[in-house]
């Protein structure tokens, strides 16, 4: 867009909800919460410690003293909710709810091939919205438990 001044883009978004009664998608501060929005495939890189890695382990590096193993594994989760504080309340596979900053390092958005191929590591769409209660979820003013 060459050009065109940041407030004629402003304009125009403006316009465009003006005449179809929706926010045009894309443009700036479109997603609360940065790249987030309730629904979104999500993977985060947890750092986990054993003397015994499952098959999903990546980097695998041993410890100093030989007694186990560090090392990362994904986990696929989907967005929730974008709560305005900054935090990204996201399901697991399992149903449990947790509380993650979006400036998290380890959190990033899938990409569209991860989405498609990895589709089945995801929590589906319907098992969000049928099966699992909010009652695991803290308070708003509670801390986080991990």
């Amino acid at each position: 867009m060459v050009g065109i001044s940041p407030c004629e883009l402003t304009i125009a978004h403006a316009e465009c909800e003006a005449y179809t009664g929706t926010k045009p998608r894309g443009g700036p501060g479109d997603r609360m919460g940065g790249m987030y929005r309730p629904g979104d495939r999500v993977i985060y890189t947890a750092t986990k410690h054993s003397m015994h890695p499952g098959p999903r382990a990546e980097a695998l590096q041993p410890e100093p003293n030989g007694e186990g193993y560090s090392y990362h594994v994904k986990k696929y989760w989907r967005v929730l909710d974008v709560r305005t504080d900054g935090m990204l309340v996201v399901v697991t596979r399992r149903g449990k709810q947790r509380q993650i900053p979006t400036s998290d390092s380890h959190l990033r958005p899938a990409r569209w091939w991860e989405s498609f191929f990895l589709r089945s590591r995801f929590p589906q769409t319907e098992e969000i919205q049928s099966g699992n209660d909010t009652s695991r979820l803290p308070p708003a003013g509670a801390p986080a438990s991990r």
